[in-house]
């Protein structure tokens, strides 16, 4: 029986509050027993790239309900700057797609459940600090949106506290705003300007916003804490950073996450014993000097090792096994590396190579759209076939790239985009090399697991999305080494795009789609050196090359009595018949007016090549029936030379021209017969 799986939308998972989240989620989900997929954009929802922000979001559209047992969404961080556009967007494809329970953490997410953990402690902490350490009486707070259960519980009880220790809070002094940035900023502007009147003290209800605030009033000749003395709450990395650092309180968002599953377990499971999330106690305050204290080091240093160990080299053997490092990564050229390649194939294949900078992941999946290569698309949205690009599995149980990269390979390539990965599917996890031997109906993983989907783009063009799938005990992190490298991929992408796009331009005849002589003549050199790759193995084998020229009757009388529209017509006549003729392995193309060749190497004989020559024609006629009146006509020949005498294909062409000319001498003899 397999594990139930729950699906976590949310955002910048990388950020301090997302990753607390998912500690929380994902500790709860692993003594559950359940897999979690967390699908994110992994950047703000206030980014400023708005065409890079709407390719991030679409991530969210691959997202099919009926695969999970349940959904976790955290709407607080996809609504800053007051901006609930993405929220209402997500509520819309919920109530329109989803048909399992749903859990909001920390905010109302329409009628849904909500998790939210108290806060009574952190928030008492704080007010606290401000009201008896420091004796103001004259305070003012800026909290988060009115009307929103965050906003409300953390206003409420500072409201509470305060009425206890006999401090007025007049509701002139309580100001509303988006938990961002520009929120304490905005309070900045009304103190400095005159329109609020000068508090002692300012409580924030999220560092955020005491951030914007502090350095905005420093910025208007305020000083704080020298005249205004600010607290914040949630323990960033960015209070502790600030100058000056923002007193602030460390609470415990992971106790959110793993109240919001265990608010789930209970309305999928409601026999199961659910497990009680710990809680934070009362000595997190972080003290900076925003609020007149003196810091304290230690909490600081602590940040920023966390945050160094993701920037710099790892400095000791505890953080060597952590994984590559910012720094390490820029260090590689990988960017460099992938934009060098000069087509698509080596693009891939150096992605796949490139991996080991994400370790130590446990399997990583690339799925593309299956028209991201064309140079018209009809949509920016991901198609509703995926290709499964690249598979890789960090233990390697079938080692090299031609078990992992599926791309032009005759391995699992394309699913259906409501099975979002193949591993989902059974019956597609068999066509994984080493997969090959999975039970329908069971856990294909001994273990709990984490698939983080991050999305590949260009601007807002959708490419595709990749996955990374690691055990529930240890997670790995998306961290910014991983936001970098997913972003240097797709600038790779694009680049293998554009030069693919390019590169068809040049090697392919604009009126008929098939190669011009420059892209045959790159196509046949590639199938000769993939032919004496193989003779290496099989030496047995007697290969010929068979070339196949054919010339188009009359065009140019076609083109002066008919016009060229007709001539044009007729060239794609012929063109057609000659695609159907092909095997699938033989190469097609246009010589240039009324000129084309196919080319083929392989085990061909005499009859082979008079066969083609029969179908040829007989195609032509096929073609001719469906345009009506109008009839095309062309004359072929063809001939076969030893791939061991002759490895040239231009002296088979020649030979196959001077058949083409006897069979339209031939044609010109019957006609006047």
């Amino acid at each position: 029986m397999k594990r139930k799986k729950l699906a976590l939308l949310t955002i910048n998972p990388e950020s301090e509050q997302g990753t607390y989240v998912m500690n929380g989620v994902f500790a709860q989900c692993n003594a559950y027993g359940y897999d979690v997929a967390v699908i994110s954009p992994m950047v703000h929802s206030s980014h400023y790239f708005k065409d890079y922000l709407e390719g991030e979001l679409r991530i969210y559209d691959i997202v099919n309900f009926d695969l999970f047992d349940g959904v976790l969404i955290t709407p607080v961080p996809m609504q800053e700057e007051q901006n609930t556009n993405l929220v209402e967007r997500l509520l819309d494809k919920f109530k329109k797609e989803c048909h399992v329970p749903v859990v909001a953490i920390d905010e109302q997410f329409g009628d849904y459940d909500i998790a939210y953990a108290g806060e009574v402690s952190g928030i008492t902490t704080i007010a606290s600090h401000i009201v008896k350490k420091h004796g103001c009486k004259n305070i003012a707070v800026l909290t988060g949106p009115k009307q929103v259960a965050v906003s409300d519980e953390r206003l409420d009880i500072i409201k509470s506290y305060m009425a206890s220790q006999g401090v007025e809070l007049d509701d002139s002094r309580i100001v509303y705003g988006d938990f961002w940035y520009t929120s304490g900023e905005n309070l900045a502007k009304d103190i400095i300007e005159g329109r609020f009147e000068k508090p002692e003290a300012v409580i924030c209800t999220s560092d955020h916003m005491a951030i914007g605030l502090t350095n905005a009033l420093i910025e208007g000749g305020i000083q704080v804490p020298g005249d205004i003395a600010v607290v914040g709450y949630g323990g960033t990395m960015e209070a502790a950073m600030n100058y000056p650092p923002v007193t602030t309180y460390e609470y415990d968002q992971g106790h959110n996450g793993a109240s919001a599953v265990n608010r789930i377990v209970h309305l999928i499971e409601p026999e199961r014993e659910i497990i009680p999330a710990a809680i934070a106690g009362e000595m997190n305050i972080c003290l900076g000097t925003s609020c007149g204290c003196s810091e304290n080091p230690n909490k600081m240093r602590n940040k920023l090792r966390g945050y160094l160990q993701s920037t710099n080299y790892a400095w000791d053997a505890e953080t060597q096994t952590q994984g590559i490092s910012l720094a390490e990564m820029t260090d590689s050229y990988i960017a460099e590396t992938f934009t060098s390649m000069d087509n698509v194939d080596d693009c891939i294949k150096k992605i796949y190579e490139s991996l080991y900078l994400l370790k130590p992941y446990n399997r990583f999946y690339m799925c593309m759209n299956t028209d991201w290569l064309e140079s018209k698309r009809f949509s920016n949205e991901y198609s509703r076939e995926m290709n499964m690009v690249i598979y890789s599995d960090m233990a390697k149980k079938l080692h090299g790239y031609e078990n992992h990269v599926f791309w032009g390979s005759n391995g699992l390539k394309t699913f259906d985009r409501n099975i979002m990965l193949p591993i989902f599917d059974d019956a597609l996890a068999a066509q994984i090399p080493g997969l090959e031997d999975i039970v329908p109906g069971e856990d294909i993983f001994d273990e709990p697991q984490v698939y983080y989907f991050t999305p590949l783009h260009y601007g807002n063009v959708s490419m595709g999305y990749v996955v990374m799938q690691n055990p529930l005990t240890y997670p790995v992190r998306t961290t910014s080494v991983y936001r970098t490298y997913i972003r240097y991929i797709n600038n790779a992408l694009e680049m293998s795009r554009a030069k693919n796009i390019i590169s068809n331009l040049s090697e392919h005849d604009q009126l008929t789609g098939l190669y011009n002589r420059r892209g045959m003549e790159r196509a046949f050199i590639e199938w000769k050196e993939d032919t004496l790759m193989e003779l290496k193995k099989h030496p047995e084998k007697e290969y010929n090359i068979m070339a196949l020229v054919i010339d188009m009757n009359n065009l140019k009388i076609i083109n002066d009595t008919e016009g060229h529209e007709a001539g044009d017509i007729g060239i794609n006549v012929i063109a057609k018949a000659a695609l159907m003729t092909c095997r699938g392995r033989e190469i097609t193309a246009r010589g240039g007016g009324d000129e084309f060749y196919i080319l083929g190497i392989g085990e061909y004989t005499e009859a082979d090549g008079i066969d083609f020559i029969n179908r040829f024609k007989k195609n032509i006629e096929i073609v001719n029936d469906s345009l009506g009146e109008v009839k095309y006509s062309a004359a072929a020949g063809y001939a076969i030379k030893s791939f061991a005498e002759c490895d040239d294909y231009h002296a088979v062409l020649d030979e196959a021209d001077v058949q083409m000319y006897v069979d339209k001498r031939a044609s010109k003899k019957a006609r006047y017969d």
